[in-house]
């Protein structure tokens, strides 16, 4: 598996490159599935079971990636979740680093689970689906574009 070996040497070299931004409370999952919108009001954010300290790009990634579920994040959408977060220029690096970090983990999570016994075929099959496109998706970029120019 040459591109999540590739992913691995990323993080680590992104890791050891990024500066350290402001910390505000995060979500931590905040892809797509986890927001609600109200109609032409408010959006909202559920499934708050994990939140942390971080940069906001540590949220951002799910609004400036379409590599995370399969909600896509409309432009009304994405505007309403960067109005309430504040006019920001994300930091790219930032952005590079957590988005492949969390695939990162997301492929040491999904394996986890296909090798569990006693997980139901179904969700054996959801998790593998999941690995797959993580791997699709990093596999289709060239090395150079997992970093920040």
């Amino acid at each position: 598996m040459p591109a999540l070996h590739r992913l691995s040497e990323t993080v680590d070299d992104l890791a050891s490159r990024v500066t350290q931004g402001q910390h505000v409370i995060c979500h931590a999952d905040i892809h797509p599935g986890n927001l609600i919108a109200d109609g032409d009001g408010p959006l909202h954010g559920v499934d708050w079971d994990a939140p942390i300290l971080a940069p906001r790009e540590r949220d951002l990634m799910f609004v400036y990636s379409q590599d995370f579920g399969d909600h896509p994040i409309n432009a009304h959408r994405a505007e309403l979740f960067r109005r309430g977060y504040g006019p920001l220029e994300p930091d790219q690096s930032l952005l590079s680093y957590y988005r492949s970090e969390r695939h990162l983990d997301d492929v040491a999570v999904f394996l986890d689970s296909i090798l569990n016994s006693e997980a139901s075929p179904e969700s054996r099959a959801n998790d593998l689906h999941w690995l797959t496109r993580i791997a699709e998706t990093v596999a289709d970029r060239r090395p150079h574009s997992l970093l920040p120019t």
